[in-house]
This record gives C-alpha cells, sequence and structure tokens, in this order.
C-alpha cells in the first residue's frame, strides 16, 4: 500500500534508520513487496520499493509464526485445568463474633465478624459467606470466615451469615445474631 511508489528520503542516525529498515521490513512481508536502497548523489540513502540502477536489494526474511520460548520452562508448561472441587455437604454454620446479645465499642461503626462453618469453607470451589445486615443482604461476598463490616450505624442491630455456591444458591446458613454497636458521645457521662 503505502509502499508503493514511496521514496524515503532520511538522513538520519543509525537508530532512527534501524526502525525505518524495521518498519520497511515488516511492512514489505505483509505485502509481498522488495525493498531498494541506495545512495543519492548528496549522499543521502534512500529506501524505496520501486527498483533504481545501481540499487541493492534489501534481502526480507519471511515471517515466522510467534512460537514462544523453545527452552523447557515455566512459560511454556500447559497447566491443568484444576478438577471441579466435589461439592462440600456443610453440617455448621455459626456465628463466633460477635456475641448475640453482644455490645460493640466502635465509632467507627466497625464490626468484626467470625463465622464457623464445618467442614471449612471450600472457597476454592466459589463458596462465599454473604452477610444479611438487619435482614438486607450485602453486596460483598467473602472467601475468609473473619471479616470486619464497616460503617455499621450505632443501635441494635440483627446480623446472619449464608454460605452461597457460585451460582447464588443457599447452602447453609446460620442463626440470626443481634448485636449492639455503641458509639462514644459528649452526652454520655461517666458516673
Amino acid at each position: 500500500m503505502f509502499l508503493h511508489r514511496a521514496k524515503v528520503r532520511w538522513t538520519a542516525s543509525a537508530p532512527k534508520l534501524a526502525v525505518l529498515i524495521t518498519t520497511l521490513a515488516l511492512s514489505a512481508t505483509s505485502f509481498g513487496a522488495t525493498i531498494y536502497r541506495w545512495v543519492d548523489r548528496n549522499g543521502t540513502v534512500v529506501y524505496s520499493s520501486e527498483p533504481r540502477p545501481g540499487a541493492s536489494t534489501i534481502l526480507v526474511p519471511p515471517p515466522h509464526p510467534a512460537t514462544g520460548p523453545t527452552q523447557p520452562g515455566p512459560a511454556n508448561i500447559v497447566q491443568p485445568m484444576p478438577a471441579k472441587q466435589a461439592d462440600v455437604r456443610y453440617t455448621e454454620a455459626l456465628i463466633v463474633e460477635p456475641k448475640d446479645e453482644s455490645t460493640i465499642h466502635s465509632n467507627a461503626g466497625e464490626v468484626p465478624v467470625e463465622v464457623s462453618v464445618q467442614p471449612g469453607l471450600n472457597a476454592s470451589a466459589g463458596d462465599r459467606i454473604a452477610v444479611l445486615l438487619d435482614g438486607r443482604m450485602l453486596p460483598q461476598r467473602y472467601t475468609a470466615t473473619s471479616f470486619t463490616l464497616s460503617g455499621v450505624e450505632r443501635g441494635a442491630h440483627t446480623l446472619q451469615a449464608v454460605v452461597v455456591s457460585p451460582d447464588g444458591a443457599t447452602r447453609i446458613s446460620t442463626a440470626i445474631a443481634t448485636f449492639y454497636v455503641w458509639h462514644a458521645s459528649r452526652l454520655f457521662h461517666p458516673r
């Protein structure tokens, strides 16, 4: 395309010349063209797709498909897909923290949560812990059984943890626990 009847005159440094030759060579291999090189009467090296008396032909090797590394190594080892984990039958799920009817002292509203699941949570198979706070499902899904809820307002709250499968089906649920968040206040005077 652009090589047809294109003449390039460039008196440049070696790096620029290398870029030009590489670009022309890659373009020539894409279009099946031949590249010619000569020096004009001013001493300027000229590259063109048109032959000229006294021009030398630049040999462009045929393109090779990308094959990747040839030496054995981690890059060319095909990793097998992990086998689908067997469905775990959960037998027990409990909220360990916060304990039922406990008070959490946190001005920031941070509530540490710990859930016990038996057998252990099968996160490698995609099982996650979902949380219902005051009966509303939170958007976050947890891969660990210990995590912290943030921004919980002061007052009474209910908490329930649900183990869900990758497709969102409920695998097992905990009992609902009630807890209270206490924020320090200037209105509260210690006795």
